[in-house]
């Protein structure tokens, strides 16, 4: 168990650590070949991310043991080929275990990855087409934090055209993704006939999208750490803002179910945001916005832990679940981004530095 000084979000993390524990036993981490899909890709990068954070807190050897497992079985799986077209979520689970034991072949790894990633940018868009969503012409909010693997790959192998392009795909992102209000458009793709950037059919053109929202908090913060240029900090900022303006305090974002029949609270919206505000907080803004940004995490991270949110005696394996009846199926990202909202709360509150870029 982690030692020192008790924090505000130390008995979220303990109970989130005795959960976790207590599912090793109940779901064990995936065996490789198992994983096919963008979906279950995502599912299993964010699991093995999920348990890097919990030995983070715990520094418990079966954690680190389950960690290193389900890397393996992410970069093992996705390098084979069996997962080959959504290299974007290596990040997730190969950073974080890069970042904890220092392992150089979690680097090569995602230098691999980040090559495979750069091989779908499209030159007359100016964006990297998700391999998702490349067949349809789709680029959508969730293209933005992945970036971050691009970015990572030009420090770490000195190839410059890594940080071009992602910065590129950042660039016109914020020139063509936020509207005017400050609300951000959860998809969008590129009429090469037109050379404009246009809405799918079928797709909602002006309604607000919190999982959006949420993804540019967290990619503009992320990229403005990345390459310090000030127009993603203002970026950041103004579209947290528009979060903070439709949810203060407690609210967590509404969303209706597939069938339209039942409603479901997107915690996988609030705890990327969670995390992303206490990043940014701490980015050298104005002590007003500091103070916002601040209170505005710690109140998510507080309905988040509450019972409405959480079930520590159920057997299922999710930390979060969305406050309802019916819910949607368990996203492990919810959970990822939790788990590092608190952690770094509890820097926070030890006053030590939040970690360092994957």
């Amino acid at each position: 168990m982690a030692h020192g000084t008790p924090t505000a979000s130390d008995s979220s993390l303990d109970k989130s650590y005795r959960k976790i524990s207590v599912a090793l036993n109940i779901k064990p981490v995936a065996d490789k070949g198992k994983i096919t899909g963008a979906a279950a890709a995502s599912d299993a990068a964010f699991r093995a991310g999920i348990l890097w954070y919990a030995y983070e807190y715990s520094k418990d050897e079966p954690l680190k043991a389950a960690a290193m497992k389900g890397s393996a079985t992410v970069r093992e799986t996705s390098l084979a080929g069996k997962a080959a077209s959504y290299p974007d979520y290596l990040l997730y689970a190969l950073g974080n275990g890069s970042r904890m034991v220092g392992d150089s072949s979690y680097n090569t790894s995602l230098n691999v990855a980040a090559a495979m990633l750069d091989h779908y940018y499209d030159t007359l868009a100016g964006v990297i087409v998700s391999p998702e969503y490349r067949s349809a012409g789709w680029v959508t909010s969730a293209s933005l934090p992945n970036l971050e693997l691009l970015f990572r790959a030009a420090k770490k192998t000195g190839i410059t055209s890594y940080y071009d392009r992602a910065l590129k795909h950042a660039t016109t992102f914020l020139v063509n993704y936020v509207r005017n209000d400050s609300t951000v458009h959860p998809v969008l793709m590129y009429d090469t006939a037109g050379r404009t950037w246009i809405t799918p059919a079928g797709m909602p053109d002006s309604t607000f999208d919190a999982g959006s929202q949420a993804d540019a908090i967290y990619g503009f913060t992320m990229i403005y750490r990345m390459t310090r240029r000030w127009e993603f900090r203002v970026a950041a900022e103004v579209v947290a803002d528009a979060y903070i303006r439709r949810f203060p305090a407690a609210r967590l974002p509404l969303i209706s179910a597939a069938d339209g029949t039942d409603t479901y609270r997107d915690v996988r919206s609030a705890a990327m945001t969670a995390a992303a505000l206490l990043e940014l907080g701490g980015l050298g803004i104005d002590n007003n916005r500091k103070r916002i940004y601040f209170a505005q995490a710690k109140s998510i991270l507080k309905t988040l832990a509450s019972s409405e949110f959480q079930d520590m005696n159920s057997k299922h394996t999710a930390l979060l679940n969305t406050g309802a009846v019916t819910s949607p199926a368990y996203q492990p990202v919810a959970d990822y981004y939790y788990l590092q909202a608190l952690l770094r709360l509890k820097k926070l509150g030890e006053q030590k530095p939040l970690d360092e870029p994957l």
